[in-house]
């Protein structure tokens, strides 16, 4: 509970700030921007303190010392301005998190009879995310190192882990440090996202559009259609394959999946990017129109803070904003103090955010051919143009161009940095798995949903008298919503369903916690789903292809894949012992079921070395000290 407290500490904090910044918005409004502001503070105001002591309970205890400070020089009263909710809105908000909750709830480290289990779209990186939250925790190491690659720094956003890892520290059980900042930048994003599209198109429209983006998909539910009536089973194995959904389906070239089936629930740093960059695009836009200069000190400070929470949302708030910042000019009451508050927005983003991209993003990245490189078409490789877009967006696609039009001078021009970003990642790859680049794509669709929405409306509104007109809308939103549905049923039903650890490896994992020392490598299989990574912090020679590879390690990667098949591959105790000369890190060695299933293990050839832990079939040897 103390984890949650001080958890809690800094909500109420930014609730504080945001009433100062924000005093003549509603209460709803500033609780939102103030859960944003608090995330903010926890998640990067704990980085100047962790680099001087650790990423330790010392560390947190004067970052809340600090925050508490604050706290009560600011308190001086809190203006409640009242506000009657729309309960429409309020409705479908709720709808949609509690969608979420349960999602998150049974597929986050579920209890199960024979251990811990998971849901689909969570059976992947869910255990990379864990893995580095118990890494930060257990080894108070900061920067944080990749515990799943020895001897390198973790260059992936981490932020939104370390907040967990920072319940963590206060004795918050990994279960619960995951679930409730999960929660809560859920329910943020929700709030963000209608936020941002009540001011584009009003809140009848960003009502549809909350329901168009949370649980729309494309037209991939046509393929499940074909010969229902003999065949039924075309259309429920939906429920039961593996990512044979109507949202996510790869032999069918569906890869627009639906935000919260694939990204919200499983990919952690984009759920907390979109929290932050719903906030900052909807400041983006009343800083554009009201030219308030304490609004572009908010943006930059805001954004500024990104890089490490989520990399990719921070390149497309930039990108952005530099097409509003030529586009709006003409427009602007005074153009000295135009110019001044985008260079006070610029030039406190560039101060917040070079030394974060230097030490993580750059020093990775530049040089590393694995990034930003040209590919044409994004991940259409069988499909025309045209229909591949079509068929993946639904009635987004369909609408996108009239809907356009429709929209105001405002609207248009603002759309433009949207647009530049659609043809950027058209031509342009940023990671090394050119799929991630729908983390740049999702971001444009965030606008075209809230125009799609308001030109529905809008000709929802002229129909009136015409006796069809409810059937139509009824008919369109079906349209919108039935790949998602049918994607986000599938995903309740997959919850617990898949075996992600063993108690064997729970226990494994304890005894590893207990007994070993913090900074330990440890020579495990490539299987992601490692408890001795995950649950126990600890770091590894090398992890799983899924994350290594795509993280730009690719040629290290199959280095060290060769070096375990040499070692766990040895014939005899001096094969063994020559091997090991290859690697000069390596602290224990395990092997468990999932090593015999991967390579071709004599086990005598361990002897030589101390079984430090042996239970059924998990044994971990020590790795003594070769001359």
């Amino acid at each position: 509970m103390l984890g949650i407290a001080y958890y809690s500490l800094f909500m109420i904090i930014g609730v504080i700030v945001a009433d100062k910044l924000f005093k003549e918005k509603d209460i709803y409004f500033k609780i939102w921007s103030g859960g944003v502001i608090g995330n903010i503070t926890l998640m990067c105001g704990i980085m100047p303190f962790a680099f001087i002591f650790g990423f330790s309970l010392i560390s947190h205890i004067l970052l809340g010392v600090v925050a508490l400070g604050l706290c009560l020089a600011l308190c001086d009263g809190f203006s409640f301005k009242k506000s009657v909710p729309n309960k429409t809105a309020l409705s479908v908000g709720v709808l949609i998190f509690s969608v979420i909750f349960v999602l998150l709830e049974n597929h986050i480290l579920v209890p199960h009879s024979e251990g811990l289990s998971t849901g689909q779209s969570t059976y992947g990186d869910t255990a990379m995310h864990i893995g580095f939250i118990t890494s930060i925790f257990q080894s108070g190491k900061f920067p944080p190192e990749f515990n799943l690659l020895s001897g390198n720094r973790l260059c992936y956003p981490f932020l939104v882990d370390s907040l967990s890892s920072s319940l963590c520290i206060f004795g918050t059980d990994l279960r619960t440090s995951v679930l409730v900042p999960s929660a809560v930048i859920s329910a943020l994003t929700i709030m963000g996202f209608y936020y941002f599209s009540k001011e584009l198109v009003g809140y009848k429209a960003a009502i549809l559009s909350m329901i168009l983006f949370f649980f729309g998909g494309g037209f991939g539910f046509i393929y499940f259609l074909d010969g229902i009536v003999e065949n039924p089973e075309n259309f429920t194995r939906i429920f039961t394959e593996f990512y044979k959904t109507p949202t996510n389906h790869i032999d069918e070239n569906i890869r627009w999946v639906n935000p919260i089936c694939d990204m919200i629930i499983p990919q952690r740093t984009t759920m907390a990017g979109w929290c932050v960059l719903l906030f900052c695009l909807r400041m983006l836009i009343e800083a554009i129109k009201t030219e308030k200069r304490k609004i572009f000190i908010v943006l930059g400070i805001v954004s500024g803070c990104m890089p490490m929470i989520h990399t990719h949302s921070f390149l497309a708030l930039a990108f952005i904003s530099a097409f509003c910042v030529l586009l709006f000019y003409s427009d602007s009451q005074g153009k000295k103090n135009y110019i001044i508050n985008w260079s006070i927005y610029a030039g406190l983003a560039f101060i917040l955010s070079i030394g974060q991209l230097i030490l993580w993003t750059f020093s990775h990245s530049v040089g590393n051919e694995n990034f930003l490189r040209f590919g044409l078409n994004w991940v259409n490789h069988t499909d025309s143009y045209i229909w591949f877009w079509v068929k993946n967006l639904g009635i987004t696609a369909l609408f996108a161009i009239p809907a356009w039009f429709s929209q105001s001078k405002f609207n248009k021009k603002f759309s433009f940095g949207f647009l530049g970003l659609f043809i950027l990642c058209e031509f342009v790859i940023f990671q090394p798995n050119e799929y991630d680049n729908n983390k740049l794509f999702f971001v444009v669709y965030m606008l075209f949903v809230c125009f799609v929405s308001g030109f529905l409306v809008k000709a929802y509104d002229k129909l009136n008298g015409v006796p069809a007109r409810c059937f139509i809308a009824v008919l369109f939103v079906f349209l919108g919503i039935f790949s998602g549905v049918l994607s986000l049923l599938r995903e309740f039903v997959s919850g617990g369903e898949y075996l992600f650890f063993t108690h064997e490896d729970v226990d494994a994992s304890e005894f590893v916690k207990k007994n070993t020392e913090v900074d330990s490598v440890f020579l495990t299989g490539s299987d992601h789903r490692n408890p001795v990574a995950v649950l126990s912090g600890r770091t590894i020679y090398a992890g799983s292809e899924l994350y290594v590879y795509y993280h730009g390690y690719k040629d290290e990667m199959y280095k060290r894949y060769e070096d375990m098949r040499r070692i766990y591959e040895s014939r005899n105790e001096s094969e063994l012992m020559h091997n090991l000369h290859y690697v000069d890190d390596v602290d224990y060695i395990v092997i468990s079921d999932r090593e015999r299933t991967e390579y071709d293990i004599t086990l005598d050839a361990f002897d030589s070395l101390e079984a430090v832990y042996h239970n059924g079939g998990t044994t971990i040897y020590k790795v003594n000290e070769i001359n």
